[in-house]
């Protein structure tokens, strides 16, 4: 019969629960890197806003000019 050594990745049956790794790292992290990774969030929200803004009028812009002002 084979046995699995203890240090090879543990093997997960189909539907099984597969436990997620623990979450330390952001207790760790200096107080200026976490100052800069909330910088960083705010600074990509900001552009993902500002991008679906443009979206926004574009596709607003193209629904007037196809349904509303069709004669044109």
């Amino acid at each position: 019969m084979f046995f699995r050594k203890k240090n090879q990745v543990p093997f997960y049956t189909p539907c099984q629960e597969i436990p997620l790794p623990e979450r330390d790292m952001d207790r760790y992290v200096d107080p200026a890197t976490q100052k800069s990774l909330r910088t960083a969030a705010f600074r990509s929200y900001l552009v993902a806003g500002a991008a679906i803004c443009a979206l926004t009028i574009i596709l607003g812009k193209l629904f007037y000019l196809t349904v509303l002002d069709y004669d044109k």
